[in-house]
């Protein structure tokens, strides 16, 4: 009988067979010879699978595109958030009180003063897209967008949500609350969503994401965020759900976490894949600038994954002029408090909301991320 190594396999069947392997096992089996090595190195499919793992994201499994394709788009994105600009867009009136919500898809949404929803969607030369608007009138769908009645204790406020066919998007009213200083967490786990409950987040957020992508803890006074890597909050959702239908946990943060302070406020952090943004608008006596800073982290790996320590790997800080933001000089520390909602549309946007000087409406002010070499 002739035995076969393994190598001496035809390069097209050992393509085939590595085709099966997690990026993780890449990674080992390429440190195994030069042929592994190789392969890996000049088969695209793989370069992409590894590319992305890096990057903390997962494939679309419905993108049409092929994996150079896919590849590419990769590694522009990664150069522009390496090198990112800031272009000042287009303002949109701020429907007040009415429920708004960011979607996967990169499309802003809010209901308007009929019951309807408008709809934007914010231009991306990365990835192809062009600004259109459209609206969905009420009579068009099955659902009421309820907004509760608020005072002035009421901050904070989740109505029911809208969701539409054929669009990942559910439309939210978010409101910004004044919480009091702290590091613990608790977690609960309800049936089948998993909600974190802190003494110092700004919103409540559900489910887990996908592998290494962080999540993102906001608060006020202390202004500043805090990224909690995954492998963290899998550890806080495991104990949780050990203890029952309506399991608790509670427990501090680790100090190693990734902490990133704002000196401005409203402030907004949002992450995707191993890349964060943390944006804050700044009162330099007669005017504001808005603070955009750009990080890459990292995860470690290893016997500590369970508490997988976040650090900085690369970092970007854009400052350009800011929309008159909303302020009130009877509250807050030192006698001043600045309002206003920011929203972080990850690759594509923000938006600031500001009010002119002596005007009564609001409006979004949009500032679209490109490339700075574009």
């Amino acid at each position: 009988m002739v035995s076969l190594n393994f190598t001496e396999l035809p390069p097209e069947l050992l393509v085939s067979i590595l085709r099966f392997m997690d990026a993780q096992d890449l990674a080992v089996i390429k440190q195994v010879c030069r042929i592994f090595l190789h392969l890996v190195q000049d088969t695209v499919e793989l370069q992409y699978k590894c590319s992305l793992d890096l990057a903390g994201m997962i494939d679309e499994p419905d993108c049409r595109l092929s994996h150079p394709e896919k590849l590419e788009k990769l590694r522009s994105l990664q150069r522009m958030c390496s090198k990112p600009a800031l272009i000042q867009g287009k303002s949109i009136s701020r429907k007040l009180y009415n429920p708004y919500a960011v979607s996967p898809g990169l499309v802003f949404a809010q209901e308007n003063e009929n019951g309807g929803i408008d709809f934007l969607q914010f231009p991306c030369p990365l990835f192809g897209t062009e600004e259109r608007a459209w609206t969905i009138h009420e009579d068009k769908f099955d659902v009421h967008i309820w907004t509760p009645p608020m005072d002035n204790f009421a901050f904070s406020v989740f109505p029911e949500t809208a969701r539409h066919t054929h669009l990942p998007l559910t439309v939210t009213s978010q409101r910004r609350a004044d919480l009091e200083r702290g590091f613990s967490c608790k977690a609960t786990w309800w049936g089948s969503k998993f909600r974190f409950i802190t003494a110092s987040a700004v919103k409540s957020r559900f489910g887990i994401g996908e592998l290494d992508i962080g999540f993102i803890l906001s608060y006020t006074y202390l202004t500043g965020a805090t990224v909690l890597p995954l492998s963290m909050i899998r550890g806080w959702y495991r104990t949780a759900q050990e203890d029952g239908a309506r399991g608790h946990f509670q427990g501090k943060w680790q100090p190693g976490c990734l902490r990133v302070p704002h000196q401005g406020l409203p402030s907004a952090a949002e992450v995707q894949g191993m890349h964060a943004m943390f944006v804050s608008v700044h009162r330099h006596e007669d005017r504001f600038d808005l603070q955009a800073g750009f990080i890459d982290y990292q995860t470690s790996r290893g016997s500590s994954d369970q508490w997988g320590i976040v650090a900085p790997n690369n970092e970007n800080t854009l400052r350009l002029p800011a929309r008159p933001i909303l302020v009130d000089d009877t509250e807050g520390r030192d006698g001043i408090r600045l309002g206003g909602d920011i929203v972080v549309i990850p690759d594509h946007a923000i938006l600031q909301e500001y009010q002119e000087e002596g005007g009564i409406e609001r409006f979004w002010q949009a500032y679209y991320i490109t490339a700075s070499d574009e």
